[in-house]
């Protein structure tokens, strides 16, 4: 599948999130960046290998890539150390699933707050790390 230009968009090539959900392994042919917001620092490449941690995605097809993370620090200061997800309907009661995620998000805010002003001050060059 490839990606398409939207009319009106900013330039760049747009790709179908579920494509990039399931196979998150593709090789992007980018002539410019591709910004890869992810819930991780790193990449399977099919949605059913995520329980195999000796599974990653091919660097190579990452060389033009800008992942765009949460650290695994902040995953772990997390409730539950974890990102919330649809198995805590099944381990958590409702008032503690509320909880747990609404603190995600809050903490997830801030996250982004760090990340836009990392951004407009120029200093995101001094945070980002090969992949």
């Amino acid at each position: 599948m490839e990606g398409v230009c939207i009319p009106g968009a900013p330039a760049g090539v747009y790709w179908d999130g579920g494509v990039l959900d399931y196979h998150l392994d593709l090789d992007f042919r980018a002539q410019r960046l591709v910004l890869y917001p992810h819930f991780y620092a790193h990449v399977v490449p099919g949605w059913f290998d995520k329980a195999l941690r000796w599974r990653r995605a091919r660097a190579h097809n990452f060389r033009r890539a800008l992942l765009v993370a949460p650290s695994n620090a902040f995953v772990a200061s997390l409730p539950g150390r974890k990102i919330p997800d649809r198995r805590d309907f099944y381990t958590l009661s409702e008032t503690e699933r509320i909880t747990r995620w609404q603190t995600a998000v809050d903490m997830s805010e801030r996250l982004g707050d760090e990340l836009r002003e990392l951004v407009e001050s120029g200093r995101i060059a001094h945070v980002v790390q090969p992949w």
